[in-house]
Parts: structure tokens; sequence; C-alpha cells
């Protein structure tokens, strides 16, 4: 219950944040941009593809297609936008945060980096979760196996 719930906050957190992106592709450059982490031709690559790889991620999230490998990716992206945050915080930029909204974006500031970190401990509990429900799957299916043998013997 926990994965599922993990996945699908994930999920529509990844839905929100790239439809902006998308539907104002050139303010989300310029939210890039004013990070000041990336020269132009990396800059202009990662406002290519975040926003596509953010609807990749929720897809293979909400459809339970390859989720484990989907929340690592998803645990990747939120240590990302946790650096940028307190990358941009630490050297006093004033710029926009450039996550959910192009029209009315919110500055970068304690508030956003606390949304990173919380996107980061969802991703985060999905790994545990999904890591813990191989392991005990496992165990799960061997005890099983074994009473079957144990049983037709």
């Amino acid at each position: 219950m926990g994965l599922l719930l993990c996945r699908i906050v994930l999920g529509f957190a990844f839905i929100l944040s790239a439809i902006p992106k998308l539907l104002m592709p050139y303010a989300f450059l310029s939210n890039v941009y004013g990070f000041e982490l990336l020269g132009p031709n990396a800059g202009l690559l990662l406002a290519i593809v975040l926003p596509w790889l953010e609807i990749v991620l929720a897809v293979l999230l909400l459809a339970d297609v390859f989720a484990v490998e989907a929340i690592l990716v998803s645990a990747a992206l939120a240590a990302l936008f946790t650096f940028a945050q307190a990358s941009a915080i630490h050297r006093g930029l004033e710029i926009s945060c450039g996550c959910f909204s192009q029209v009315d974006p919110g500055q970068v500031s304690y508030a956003t980096l606390g949304k990173a970190c919380l996107l980061g401990l969802v991703a985060a509990l999905g790994v545990c979760f999904s890591f813990l429900g191989t392991a005990w799957g496992k165990r799960h299916q061997s005890s099983k196996f074994t009473e079957i043998e144990v049983g037709d013997l």
C-alpha cells in the first residue's frame, strides 16, 4: 500500500510539473539558465529533455511498469532538484523555481526547497518500499515453494 501511494504521489507530481514546462518551453528554458549551473547547450538539452522525462516517469509510475526503476530515477531527480534549489539559495540568486508553474512561478526559497525535499522523501520511501517488497516477496515465494514441496512428498 505504501509503494502504491508513493507511486501515485510521484506520478501526479511529475505530471503537474511537466505540463507547464511543455506549454511554455521558453519560460522554462529561462528558469534553467537562471540557476547558472549549466552552460547554454547543456541548459537547452535539460530544458528539452526534463519535461518529457517527467511525463515518461509519471506514466511508468502510474501504470506500474518498470516501477522500481522509475522510482530510482525519481529519487535521483528529486536529489537533483534539491541540490539546484539549495545551490541557488546559498548563492543568493533571486530566480524563479520553475517547478510547477511558468505563469506565476514562485521564487526559489526555503519553501520551494522544502517541497523538493518532500518529493525526495516520497521517492526515498518508494525506493525503500520497492526493495523491502521485493525482498519480502522472494522470501514469501520461497517459503510457499518449500511448503508445496514438503506437502507433495
